[in-house]
């Protein structure tokens, strides 16, 4: 769901002036790359808001308010920008590069992005050196907290909605004092645990396998033509060179300066004629 906006990240950094792209830009290329790889079949299915988008627009008596975290939150707001509903999310990836490939996905090409409704109705929390809240771009009213075990940030403890809640306790405090006090310990090991089989049985569906090959042939091709660019960078020549050292007024600077060019540079010169 959020596969192509990584890969853009990562050639940002081998290709810096990616980065200097609208984000329109960035969503037409991942509404072309979607419909490429649809196509040949490859197209991944299970992005799990058509439920919640069938529920949300089946109860028309009640006021709904979308919350999530993570990808939920994600999904959350992805729906609520469709139909028009609040949506309040914790540590959400962004979505706004996401969103023609989404919104064509679910009405087809037919149904216009209205980009306006992306910041509309949409609040989010997001904790410092949070990696998930990195990806795409955010939109929306969002609310930056700190994170209290930035030493474990690379093991994700800046993402756990526990250490999120009680930041939120600690600093905003809980009117109804429904919570009265609230300790945050990570443990990488359960975590871990927990996270592993979900990882391996995404990484093994065939469409990672086939936006990787194409992603490695893209940046493959655009290294090699930059090499052969710098491969067939004309050198001064020394037919070039002579003629500048004998102009009138100017004194050759060595004896090498005084004998003529080899015959093959005029053999060559007047080939290139």
């Amino acid at each position: 769901m959020f596969f192509e906006p990584v890969v853009f990240s990562v050639l940002s950094s081998i290709f810096p002036t990616i980065r200097i792209w609208p984000d329109v830009t960035f969503s037409t290329l991942i509404e072309l790359y979607s419909e490429m790889i649809g196509l040949f079949g490859l197209q991944h299915e299970s992005w799990y808001y058509h439920e919640l988008l069938d529920y949300v627009t089946s109860r028309t008596d009640r006021k709904v308010v979308l919350t999530g975290h993570s990808m939920g939150g994600g999904i959350a707001r992805l729906v609520g920008s469709i139909v028009g509903t609040p949506s309040v999310t914790f540590s959400p990836p962004g979505f706004v590069q996401s969103y023609s490939k989404l919104i064509h996905h679910i009405g087809g090409m037919s149904m216009k992005v209205d980009r306006t409704s992306l910041h509309h109705r949409n609040f989010a929390v997001v904790p410092e050196y949070d990696p998930i809240t990195m990806i795409d771009a955010q939109a929306g009213m969002t609310q930056k907290i700190s994170c209290d075990t930035p030493h474990l940030s690379m093991q994700l403890s800046c993402h756990m909605l526990e250490g999120t809640i009680c930041n939120l306790v600690e600093h905003c405090g809980s009117p109804r004092r429904r919570i009265s006090s609230c300790l945050f310990e990570h443990n990488i090991a359960g975590a871990t645990e927990d996270m592993l089989p979900r990882v391996l049985a995404t990484i093994s569906k065939p469409e990672i396998y086939v936006s990787f090959g194409v992603t490695v042939s893209i940046v493959l091709s655009m290294l090699l033509r930059r090499r052969h660019r710098k491969m067939r960078t004309p050198l001064s020549s020394p037919t070039h060179r002579s003629r500048k050292n004998n102009l009138p007024g100017r004194f050759p600077h060595s004896s090498r300066d005084l004998q003529p060019p080899h015959p093959s540079l005029y053999v060559r010169r007047n080939s290139v004629i």
